[in-house]
């Protein structure tokens, strides 16, 4: 019995008390009812009683009676129908107002009641409808927001992330053409950094002047702006082209400075932007703001970082009268034979410059060590080894120099493993770490030491020849001699 009991429904307090609330009311109106419509008896027995006392039980005072009777009853059901709709009107908006947006009304009466169960229904559709939208947008800047941090955690400077954050808004609004204007601050002008779906020749070209145009009002008000397509007006400011374009246009602020300006044009549906592309693109407009100034100040202190480094390097070399102008050398050897090779600029960029800092690592090596005019202990073999890793120390925390980290790191790799400091063999080692292990060997040959003289070309070369596919690459050995050639230092 007990478990019967337990598995009953809980009573829900709040249906009850909409129960007690609406027989209460039902109640009170229909005994003021009935009230009221005792009164006519009462009037009409006391004026036969008064003045006709023989009429008082004739069949025409009891007809008369009858049809009291009748008129209150036919009233009292059409009072208790109309009591019960207000009531149950009185019940649908509590649960809709309960979160249930799908409930309806469903009042079967042509009068004001159906009318206001019609009208509060209506308005439910339009609620429920822009709650749709409203979680649409939502889902939608949520996407958006997660996609531009990613590219601000993937992107290494700040022209990667500004572009992909122009293509994701486009995509996400449904734009034909979307730019990002930043502010040119001598010239009180905004020029197009970035555009997606538009000519890529706006770049750095097109300029509009601070108060000038959309772009111009709302970099000048620091206001967002969001205008209809409409035919073009001759007289009108913003009038440039046969029909104005659709157009949503926000401020990049932080903290009240003005960054710069992101504006969308035409919808692909030929539809209007509405308040809810508006408060997504000033959402994303505010969070590009406060990125696009941590990358700035990240791009400075890595500027800061970098010249540092150069300085570095330079003092490295200058420690020492036999290694000056390495770093320059090999960079130059490197590029040229990722040339010959056919590699991407990105990997010859990787390539030129790991070798302006492929040595800086040698600042953490004693001067005793380095500058030591014969061969090295085992010792001081295993210290010197250590620079390559030191290199990459110096450079990881710099995000735009870890692409460089690899090639530092392995560019004393050979390829039967006996290089350092890994261990690499063959196709382990990176391409860009190969090129600069033969650049830097040659021009090492090259140059005169403490210990020797340097080799002509032709010298080096058979050295380097010797060790092909042990140590070095046969593909980056064959550029080179190549460049070489070409070059007439060699026949």
């Amino acid at each position: 019995m007990s478990r019967r009991r337990s598995r009953k429904k809980p009573v829900d307090l709040t249906a009850l008390e909409l129960s007690i609330e609406g027989q209460s009311l039902q109640r009170k109106i229909i005994t003021i009812y009935f009230a009221i419509s005792f009164v006519p008896f009462v009037v009409i027995y006391w004026i036969f009683y008064r003045y006709v006392p023989d009429k008082l039980y004739s069949p025409q005072v009891a007809l008369l009676y009858l049809m009291l009777l009748a008129l209150s009853l036919t009233g009292y059901f059409l009072l208790k129908r109309w009591v019960r709709n207000i009531l149950y009107i009185v019940s649908g908006m509590r649960r809709i107002l309960s979160g249930d947006l799908h409930y309806r009304l469903n009042v079967d009466s042509r009068d004001e009641i159906g009318e206001m169960a019609k009208g509060l229904n209506d308005l439910v559709d339009e609620l429920e409808k822009s709650m749709e939208k409203l979680k649409a947008s939502k889902k939608l800047l949520e996407e958006v927001l997660m996609k531009i941090g990613e590219g601000l955690a993937g992107s290494s400077t700040i022209d990667g992330f500004l572009e992909l954050m122009v293509n994701t808004i486009a995509q996400a609004l449904d734009a034909r053409v979307a730019r990002l204007w930043l502010v040119d601050e001598e010239k009180q002008e905004l020029y197009v950094k970035f555009i997606s779906g538009g000519r890529k020749s706006e770049i750095g070209a097109r300029r509009v002047p601070i108060g000038k145009g959309i772009e111009g009002w709302v970099a000048l008000e620091k206001k967002a702006m969001c205008l209809p397509r409409r035919p073009a007006s001759r007289g009108h400011v913003f009038s440039a082209d046969e029909e104005d374009p659709t157009i949503v246009c926000v401020p990049l602020l932080f903290k009240d400075r003005l960054l710069g300006v992101l504006s969308v044009e035409d919808k692909y549906s030929g539809e209007n932007f509405t308040d809810d592309d508006l408060l997504i693109l000033n959402n994303i407009g505010t969070q590009t703001a406060v990125a696009l100034e941590n990358l700035r100040l990240n791009e400075d202190v890595e500027k800061t970082y970098m010249e540092t480094l150069s300085a570095l390097a330079i003092a490295v070399e200058a420690k020492d009268p036999y290694s000056r102008g390495h770093s320059k050398r090999v960079s130059e050897y490197a590029e040229k034979i990722a040339r010959k090779m056919n590699l991407s600029e990105e990997q010859i960029s990787i390539v030129r410059d790991a070798a302006d800092m492929h040595d800086i690592g040698k600042i953490g090596i004693s001067d005793e060590i380095l500058h030591k005019p014969g061969p090295l202990t085992a010792e001081e073999r295993e210290i010197m080894n250590k620079h390559p890793v030191i290199g990459e120390g110096i450079l990881r925390p710099v995000r735009s120099l870890r692409r460089l980290c690899d090639a530092v790191r392995h560019h004393h790799e050979w390829l039967d493993g006996s290089g350092y400091p890994d261990g690499l063999k063959g196709n382990e080692i990176s391409i860009e770490a190969r090129i600069l292990c033969v650049a830097d060997v040659f021009d090492a040959l090259t140059s005169d030491r403490p210990y020797r003289k340097a080799m002509s070309i032709k010298e080096a070369l058979e050295e380097i020849g010797r060790w092909v596919d042990k140590r070095y690459d046969p593909k980056v050995f064959s550029a080179l001699c190549e460049v070489l050639k070409e070059e007439g230092k060699i026949e």
